[in-house]
């Protein structure tokens, strides 16, 4: 990050604004909490799941954090080195499981996976048995656990499809399909806010954040090898700072790599 940026989030953090964030998001902690038992915490190692995961850990310390690792075309390579830094850094109970690759469902369904932002019908049901896989993946593990909810790091600006979720369900909610309630600390804070939480707190982050054009307040996380990367930003990226991913891949599937 650079001293600019640095300096620019540290002035954020101290404006009322970003404390009545705060005091927003250890309201809804304290709704979610009132709704369940025995909590659990989804994290990812992005920007959000990281904030969200430091604020919860200050009042549910003992609750399980529950990290889905599903390979190395899912996960970014420096997601290793945040998970290790987090971890040493704050105490938690700590739970790493695996699931189904991406990778996986380009072997079944090939390059019909890329025309998932065209609107493909094949590539949306490939991307919906994907999603399921790692929302499975968490419940699974959860329910092993005793838990009866989680929280998650979305925020309602993240996309049209958040603000609708949001706007058509309560925080928390009870997801009848999973049969546990699902609480949203961060719903309300912009990317602003997450940042500036991150510089104050000196947490660490991904190195992707810095190296994707569209700036670190658009920037994701997400899964590396995502459907529709093609030709975008993120595909990029790759090829220009993960080479030997980006090789890897593409030597599996090199009707990708004709279209580029």
């Amino acid at each position: 990050m650079q001293s600019s940026e640095r300096l620019l989030y540290l002035a954020h953090a101290s404006l009322p604004i970003f404390r009545q964030r705060i005091i927003l998001a250890n309201s809804v902690i304290k709704a979610g909490l009132e709704k369940m038992q025995r909590p659990y915490i989804s994290m990812s190692f992005g920007k959000d799941s990281t904030v969200m995961t430091h604020l919860l850990l200050q009042a549910i310390p003992d609750a399980p954090v529950i990290y889905v690792n599903c390979g190395e075309f899912d996960e970014w390579p420096d997601t290793p080195r945040v998970r290790d830094e987090f971890l040493r850094r704050v105490h938690c109970n700590f739970h790493e499981i695996v699931a189904p690759s991406i990778f996986d469902l380009y072997i079944t369904a090939g390059y019909v996976l890329t025309d998932y932002e065209t609107g493909s019908k094949a590539a949306r049901q490939m991307w919906r048995i994907y999603d399921d896989s790692l929302g499975k993946a968490i419940t699974t593990r959860a329910k092993e656990l005793g838990c009866d909810g989680g929280f998650l790091g979305l925020r309602a600006a993240e996309s049209i499809n958040r603000t609708r979720l949001f706007n058509w369900k309560e925080n928390p909610y009870y997801a009848e399909s999973r049969k546990m309630w699902t609480c949203c600390p961060l719903e309300k804070w912009t990317a602003r806010d997450v940042w500036a939480y991150i510089t104050k707190n000196d947490l660490p982050y991904n190195d992707l954040y810095d190296r994707l054009p569209c700036g670190r307040e658009k920037a994701r996380n997400g899964t590396m090898m995502w459907m529709g990367f093609i030709g975008n930003d993120r595909s990029s990226t790759i090829k220009q700072f993960y080479p030997d991913i980006w090789n890897r891949f593409i030597c599996q599937f090199p009707e990708i790599a004709r279209e580029l």
